[in-house]
Formats: C-alpha cells, sequence, structure tokens
C-alpha cells in the first residue's frame, strides 16, 4: 500500500490523477488492513478532496464554461470506500460514529444535488440523463453504504448503537420505498445485520424488535420476495440472542460472566 500512494504521488507530478486512480489506491490500502489503513484511507479521500477543490477554482479562473473533462471528485466509491474503513477500523465507538457521520453527509449532499437538478430546464439533456446515468457525479448512498454504517454499529460498544442501527434501517427503509433513493434498497444482508446489533444488546425490547423484523422478513418470504426472506444466520441470530438472556449473559457483562465460571 505504501508503494500504491508513492506511485500516486508520482503520478500527480507526471500526470493529472483521476478519480478512479485514488479509489484504486484507496483499495490498495483497505486490502491490506494494516493498523492505521483507516488513517491512509481519511488520508487519501481528503486529498482527493483537496484536488477536486482546486480544479473548479481553476477551472473557474480560467472561464466560466465547464471543461469537457472527467471532474476530479469523491464520487460514491470514494464516500463507500472511506464508511468502510471506518466501520472496519479498531476504533469501534468512534468508527461507528464517523461512519455515520460521513453517510450523514452523502445523503446532505445528495438532497442538495437533486435540488439542482430540479432547477435545470425540462428540456436539458443533462438533467434527466444525470440523474439515471451510473456515470452520474450524483452522491447516491447504496445499499453497501449503509450495510457497511449498519456493521460499524454492530461492532460498536456504545450502548446506543441499536437504536442508531434501528434508525438507520427505517431510515433506509423509508427512502427506498418513497423512491427517494432507489439505490438504498435493503437486502438480506441488511436484515440479518440489525438482527445481530439488536440480539447483540438483549434487552427485552431490542428481542422483541428482533422478532418483529424476523416476523417481517417471513412475511416477505410468504409473499415470495426472497431477497428480503430469512435464512438460517436470521433465525440463528435471534436464537442466540434468547440463549444470552437464558444464561444471564448479555453484551455488558460476557467477560465478567466467563471469569466467575
Amino acid at each position: 500500500s505504501s508503494s500504491s500512494s508513492s506511485l500516486l504521488n508520482e503520478h500527480d507530478r507526471v500526470v493529472r490523477p483521476t478519480t478512479y486512480i485514488y479509489n484504486m489506491v484507496i483499495a490498495a490500502y483497505m486490502k491490506s488492513k494494516q493498523h492505521n489503513m483507516v488513517d491512509d484511507v481519511q488520508r487519501l479521500f481528503d486529498q482527493l478532496q483537496e484536488q477536486s477543490q482546486h480544479q473548479h477554482q481553476h477551472q473557474h479562473q480560467l472561464t466560466n464554461v465547464p471543461l469537457q473533462i472527467d471532474p476530479i471528485q469523491p464520487d460514491v466509491i470514494s464516500y463507500t470506500s472511506l464508511v468502510s474503513a471506518w466501520a472496519h477500523s479498531n476504533r469501534k465507538r468512534y468508527g461507528a460514529k464517523r461512519a455515520q457521520e460521513i453517510l450523514n453527509q452523502m445523503e446532505l449532499r445528495y438532497s442538495q444535488q437533486l435540488k439542482q437538478y430540479s432547477k435545470l430546464p425540462s428540456s436539458s439533456s443533462s438533467s434527466s440523463s444525470s440523474l439515471s446515468s451510473p456515470s452520474s457525479s450524483l452522491i447516491r448512498p447504496n445499499t453497501i453504504t449503509y450495510n457497511a454504517v449498519l456493521k460499524a454499529w454492530c461492532r460498536s460498544d456504545d450502548p446506543n448503537a441499536s437504536k442508531h442501527a434501528l434508525s438507520l434501517f427505517h431510515s433506509m427503509h423509508e427512502k427506498y420505498e418513497s423512491k427517494t433513493n432507489v439505490d438504498a434498497k435493503p437486502d438480506r444482508v441488511t436484515f440479518n445485520t440489525l438482527l445481530h446489533v439488536l440480539s447483540k444488546n438483549g434487552t427485552d425490547v431490542c428481542m422483541g424488535q428482533a422478532e418483529e423484523i424476523l416476523n417481517k422478513m417471513e412475511e416477505y418470504r410468504d409473499d415470495n420476495v426472497l431477497e428480503w426472506s430469512p435464512n438460517l444466520f436470521s433465525y440463528n441470530t435471534v436464537i442466540e440472542g434468547y440463549c444470552k438472556r437464558s444464561d444471564g449473559v448479555n453484551s455488558s457483562n460476557n467477560s465478567n460472566s466467563n471469569n466467575a465460571k
């Protein structure tokens, strides 16, 4: 990964780096799984944002007409990679909060972009194509982005992690159902991760919520919505949550119970 970063710096001196190149180097750091991986990913993301601001200022000085080149700026892959880096960092509590903050920034930017596009003339071809094209510059969080934040809350030792995860799930589901963000479609990983967070908490309220979600997944299965139907992991997760309760064990006193044995 250090060689990848050196190559990026060398590339910067020879020719203008692209968003794609930054994303490739970020991916290399993430695969390295080094102890300070998240710091390197954050540094590269910040550098990408600085390059974007510099390019924007430079073009504005030259002309009021945008240059016909691909702008260098963080895209959905850049943001989602950063979210995943924080979600898998060893700073579990702060990592979850940071991942949530980045998602909030993405949602805000996406909302602002939608407002900008809505002000364009209806006859403008760019307005219609930009909203649907995969190559669009819209910073639209997708299923992978949301699932990464849910996993971050699942790994977090924050006592309110289950509340944050449940709120995020409902927000994600509402955005998809209302077509505010069609890329925010929950999948089985979404449901199972939420079940894991709730079962990990293990309180009466959380286990009741977990069972409600499991029942809803069974309804989806009966309606032949197989992508939201439960699997073996779904049932085992909820069962494990109840087993911890029956043994008098939950996430906050696991270590004490093991020492007592």
